[in-house]
C-alpha cells in the first residue's frame, strides 16, 4: 500500500514539473506572441490583449486567418482586429478574403466593403456574386455593390454588360438580386434591360425590375418617370406601389411620406416637365377597383405634391379618403 502511495506522489510531482517546464517554454503572457498563440487555439483573448498587436504583426495575423486548423472564434477575432486597426494596405488585404472558405469571413468582408469599399473593388464584388452560394453573403454583396455604385460616375460598361447578362439569363437563380444592383447604375441599356423584365413570367423578377427602375441613379434619365407611369397599369399591385413610391421619391428623394409643407418646397429633381398632368393621372388611378389602401395613400401623396407644384390645391378626389 505504501509503495502505491509513493508512486502516485512521484507521478503527480513529475506531471507538475512537466507543466511548469512547458509553461516556462511557451510565449510569455502579455506579449504579441502569447496573443497569437491563443488565437491559434481559438481562445477569446479580449480587447486588452489584441491591443498588444501592431502593424508589424499583420503577416502573422494573416497566417492565423488563413490557417484551416484555427477555430472560427480565433479567426473572427483576427479579422475584426484587422478591420479595426486601420491597416495602411487594408484596401488591398481585406477584399481578398471575400473568397475565403469560411462563409462567416466572407460575410464580414462583404459588410466591411459596403461601408469602406470603393470603385477599385467593383470587379471583385461582381465576380464573387456570380458564384456565391450563401444567401446572407449574397445579400451583403448586393448591398456593397449598391453602395459602391453610388461612388462611380462612369462605370465600366464591360462590367455593366456582365451584370445585365446575368440578370437576363433565365438559368440564373438570383436574377432579382442582379436587378436590385442594376438599379444603382445609370444608362439607357440598364433601363431597357429592366423594362423588358416588367413582363417576365416570374412575378418576383417583375417586382425586382420595378424596384431597380426607381433606383436613384436612374432618376436623371428622362424616360424614368414615364416608365413609372406606365407601371401603374401593371397587374401586380406590388409593382404599382413600387412605381408610385418612385414618383414620390422623384419629388422628394429619400422620403417615404410627404406632408403639405414638404410639397411646397421645390423638388430636387423635377418630373413635371415629363408628366404635366400627373394629378389627373392619379385621379384616374384612384378610380380603379383594385387599388388597396396602401396604393391609394401613395397615389394621394403623388397627386398632392403634383398639385402644389403646379399652383393648384391639394384636396383629395371624391371618395378617396379612408381607402378600401
Amino acid at each position: 500500500m505504501r509503495r502505491t502511495s509513493i508512486t502516485r506522489v512521484l507521478a503527480r510531482a513529475f506531471l507538475a514539473g512537466t507543466m511548469l517546464v512547458a509553461a516556462g517554454c511557451g510565449p510569455k503572457e502579455g506579449t504579441p506572441e502569447y496573443v497569437l498563440a491563443k488565437l491559434r487555439e481559438g481562445r477569446l483573448v479580449g480587447a486588452k490583449n489584441l491591443a498588444l498587436l501592431t502593424e508589424r504583426d499583420v503577416p502573422e495575423m494573416k497566417a492565423v486567418l488563413e490557417d484551416p486548423a484555427v477555430p472560427r472564434d480565433g479567426r473572427m477575432q483576427v479579422l475584426q482586429w484587422m478591420m479595426d486597426m486601420g491597416m495602411k494596405d487594408e484596401a488591398t488585404i481585406l477584399p481578398a478574403y471575400l473568397s475565403h472558405r469560411d462563409s462567416e469571413v466572407r460575410l464580414r468582408i462583404a459588410q466591411w466593403m459596403t461601408y469602406r469599399g470603393g470603385p477599385s473593388m467593383l470587379r471583385l464584388l461582381v465576380d464573387r456574386l456570380k458564384v456565391e452560394k450563401e444567401e446572407l453573403v449574397r445579400l451583403a454583396i448586393v448591398s456593397a455593390l449598391q453602395r459602391v455604385g453610388d461612388k462611380i460616375e462612369n462605370p465600366d460598361q464591360t462590367i455593366v454588360a456582365e451584370m445585365l447578362a446575368s440578370f437576363a439569363n433565365p438559368a440564373e437563380p438570383h436574377r432579382d438580386e442582379w436587378a436590385r444592383v442594376l438599379g444603382g447604375w445609370a444608362g439607357e441599356n440598364v433601363v431597357a434591360g429592366l423594362s423588358k423584365a416588367l413582363s417576365d413570367k416570374d412575378p418576383k423578377i417583375e417586382l425586382a425590375a420595378a424596384e431597380g427602375l426607381i433606383g436613384p441613379r436612374l432618376r436623371p434619365i428622362s424616360v424614368a418617370t414615364r416608365l413609372e407611369i406606365g407601371m401603374l397599369e401593371h397587374p401586380l399591385p406590388e409593382v404599382r406601389r413600387t412605381a408610385l413610391s418612385g414618383l414620390v421619391a422623384a419629388m422628394r428623394p429619400g422620403r417615404v411620406k410627404l406632408t403639405a409643407a414638404d410639397c411646397a418646397e421645390k423638388p430636387t429633381l423635377t418630373l413635371l416637365g415629363e408628366a404635366p398632368d400627373l394629378a389627373s393621372i392619379m385621379d384616374a388611378h384612384l378610380e380603379r377597383k383594385d387599388v388597396d389602401g396602401q396604393e391609394r395613400k401613395l397615389a394621394q401623396e403623388v397627386k398632392r405634391c403634383a398639385t402644389k407644384f403646379t399652383g393648384g390645391d391639394d384636396t383629395d378626389p371624391a371618395g378617396a379618403k379612408g381607402g378600401h
